[in-house]
């Protein structure tokens, strides 16, 4: 997706909103929440994106080990590459 670095004269601030993407980052370690799971993101890939942060399940792991059973089950929800999720 092409997405321009600024607007045209004349269009709206909500214009530039709804052609920018959501991404989920690791607050800890900087990775991305993608549809194959956590990962470091490319270079550039977040450059036109709105960030949002959450704690990837390796980090609830090591931050607060406490809560390792809630990064088991968020882990256990999330599909890993070529998996299914329902058969």
């Amino acid at each position: 997706m092409n997405i321009p670095k600024s607007l045209p004269h004349g269009a709206s601030i909500s214009a530039k909103t709804k052609m920018s993407t959501w991404s989920s980052v690791c607050a800890s370690c900087d990775r991305i929440h993608s549809p194959e799971g956590w990962r470091k993101p490319a270079s550039g890939e977040l450059d036109h994106s709105q960030i949002t942060h959450d704690i990837c399940p390796d980090c609830i792991r090591d931050l607060y080990p406490s809560y390792a059973h809630i990064a088991d089950q968020l882990s256990a929800r999330t599909p890993k590459p070529n998996q299914r999720r329902y058969s």
